[in-house]
């Protein structure tokens, strides 16, 4: 939950910067004085769901090995504390574009299958990393370093089109937030379609 906070904190930082120049030329709909804080609120938080689970989910055989061994725990309740986080600051997130009037009506609910990829995604990829970080621990330090890059390679605090070039899959999950929350319209399904096949290959294999 504190990395939430954190993420909370940043949000309204970064909101509190750009409020006064929120109509970004270079962005999507930026036409109204909350458009930038939605735009970024909306890679904040999901991008928060995705370190927050991931991070956990590489050191919870470690963190969690006494408890794994004595219960016979379903390893896939490890990461659904993270994922109550996020419903917790999400559902503040989604009050607040209903009382700003900045809420996509029906088309919102269209989420849900872009979390659920997400999240399939984020597990898959986290127990394979935490399997791995049991016998190689330099694996956990690689994904905090990874993760500063792959933020910075995800379009939150600057204009899509200027990584037009790349295909990264949190950059299409991102995007397809985007799509809803601030644009109001369906994601692009068919683009999604590949990250699923990836989403549901890792969550298998983890």
């Amino acid at each position: 939950m504190a990395d939430f906070a954190a993420g909370g904190h940043d949000f309204s930082v970064y909101a509190a910067v750009f409020f006064t120049d929120a109509r970004m030329s270079d962005m999507p709909d930026m036409n109204t004085p909350l458009s930038y804080s939605i735009y970024l609120c909306s890679g904040v938080l999901t991008w928060g769901l995705f370190t927050e689970t991931l991070n956990g989910l590489v050191n919870v055989f470690l963190n969690n090995a006494n408890l794994i061994k004595k219960l016979n725990l379903p390893r896939i309740c490890l990461p659904i504390i993270s994922f109550i986080n996020f419903l917790i600051i999400f559902a503040i997130f989604v009050l607040f574009m209903v009382i700003s009037g900045t809420s996509p009506g029906w088309i919102f609910f269209a989420i849900v299958p872009v979390l659920l990829v997400q999240v399939m995604f984020t597990v898959g990829l986290g127990i394979i990393l935490g399997v791995m970080n049991v016998f190689v621990r330099d694996v956990g330090q690689f994904v905090v370093i990874l993760l500063q890059f792959w933020f910075w390679f995800t379009p939150i605090l600057y204009a899509a089109h200027t990584l037009s070039g790349y295909a990264l899959i949190q950059w299409r999950l991102w995007w397809s937030h985007i799509k809803i929350l601030l644009e109001h319209h369906m994601p692009d399904w068919l683009a999604l379609a590949p990250v699923t096949a990836v989403a549901l290959m890792l969550f298998a294999i983890g």
